[in-house]
């Protein structure tokens, strides 16, 4: 992995900042329209849109997506050659996510019931393991559940990196053949592991609390091991990227045409297969075809690093680019007890004007838990733990966008 991926003066690929934008856009349309119609269940859309917006879920499979890319293209080379990196990798991967979550589930804490902030029925919420219980995974902040996945994720990528140690020794065919079959392994071990939990779970009786790994279903789409593939499509992303001369080819007239007709039919396969999803009756139904979105979003990742493609021009827009540095706030805040009272108030508003205007103002107020709490909480985090750090990394890829 030698090739360099096309940064700007911050070591960030703005479009795929950008990307993340869209991801959480979708997500809040979600949330929003279904909140707006009083849809409690799910039902078929009208339409190819409003299909895409019930199903806006799978914001969450590209945020898994961009996430396996991006850590794989950042960290890969230096938690596969020097183990000592761990540390700092771990001190960067939490200085990424606490500060901003931890302020605001103590706020969302707070409102909710000031006297319990410390119980049996918060402490999935405290330690960010949510997402292994049925009964647990929308408490705290509701949309948080998806940060046990990510939390999982964080922890085996370096064991998944250390699997692929081989995975460099001839040519890019018979080594992408390697780390598909590598990244196939891991998957089925991780499904196989959770079925196993699953049963140990509910034989024992630990289901109970909470409904933890309570059943299959929801080991598969909620947890880490069902979802590996949404990261595992993420990391061969970025081993295509690293590896190949694509960056060479990116820079000719045909790359950039490539590119824009690799977007565009990326795109059109996340827009087709979603509503596809929504006829089979919704993301428990037709929970198979995330995983062509998963590649989609891959797909859609890889063309991105094309500048020069017009899509990655489109998406190279400062305001939004910083909109899609202040998603995570965005993606945390929309469900909370903080925002309630501004989306009660909102929702008085003629209906044609409700979601615009709550994505307008949920965005001012994501942007100042960006700059208040998150941007210096991850500042304090990096200072705090600086000690720790033996070895500095080398001189690399640093990737500012996850």
């Amino acid at each position: 992995m030698s090739s360099q991926p096309p940064l700007d003066s911050t070591n960030e690929i703005r479009p795929l900042t950008s990307l993340r934008m869209v991801a959480a856009l979708l997500v809040f349309l979600h949330h929003f329209y279904t909140l707006l119609i009083g849809l409690d269940h799910w039902v078929r859309g009208q339409n190819l849109w409003e299909s895409l917006i019930i199903e806006g879920h799978i914001g969450v499979t590209l945020f898994f997506t961009l996430s396996g890319f991006l850590i794989t293209l950042r960290y890969y080379g230096t938690l596969r050659n020097n183990r000592s990196h761990i540390i700092d990798y771990i001190r960067k991967r939490a200085a990424r996510i606490y500060p901003l979550y931890f302020v605001l589930l103590v706020i969302q804490l707070f409102i909710a019931n000031r006297a319990f902030m410390f119980t049996a029925e918060t402490f999935p919420s405290w330690t960010l393991t949510q997402g292994f219980f049925i009964e647990r995974k929308f408490s705290g902040i509701p949309t948080a559940w998806s940060l046990t996945v990510e939390e999982c994720f964080y922890f085996v990528a370096p064991l998944v990196y250390l699997s692929m140690l081989r995975v460099s020794n001839g040519s890019l065919r018979s080594d992408l053949f390697r780390l598909i079959g590598v990244l196939a392994l891991w998957m089925a071990g991780l499904f196989l592991l959770g079925a196993v939990i699953v049963q140990i779970s509910v034989l024992i009786g630990i289901a109970d609390y909470y409904g933890f790994m309570g059943d299959m279903p929801h080991m598969f789409l909620y947890t880490f091991f069902g979802r590996f593939f949404d990261f595992g499509v993420g990391i061969i992303a970025a081993f295509i990227l690293r590896r190949s001369n694509i960056l060479a080819f990116w820079q000719m007239q045909r790359g950039i045409r490539t590119a824009f007709a690799l977007s565009i039919a990326s795109i059109i396969g996340i827009i087709v297969a979603t509503d596809h999803m929504n006829a089979a009756g919704g993301f428990y139904e037709g929970w198979f075809i995330n995983l062509f979105i998963a590649l989609c979003g891959a797909l859609l990742i890889l063309s991105l690093t094309c500048a020069a493609n017009p899509v990655s021009k489109a998406l190279n827009f400062s305001l939004f680019v910083y909109m899609g540095r202040i998603s995570y706030a965005l993606y945390l805040l929309q469900m909370t007890l903080l925002f309630m009272p501004i989306r009660t108030l909102l929702f008085t508003l003629p209906s044609a004007l409700v979601i615009p205007a709550s994505y307008v103002v949920l965005n001012l107020l994501s942007a100042f838990f960006y700059e208040l709490v998150e941007r210096p909480g991850r500042k304090l985090v990096l200072r705090l733990t600086d000690p720790l750090v033996v070895q500095r990394p080398a001189k690399g890829v640093e990737i500012a966008s996850n």
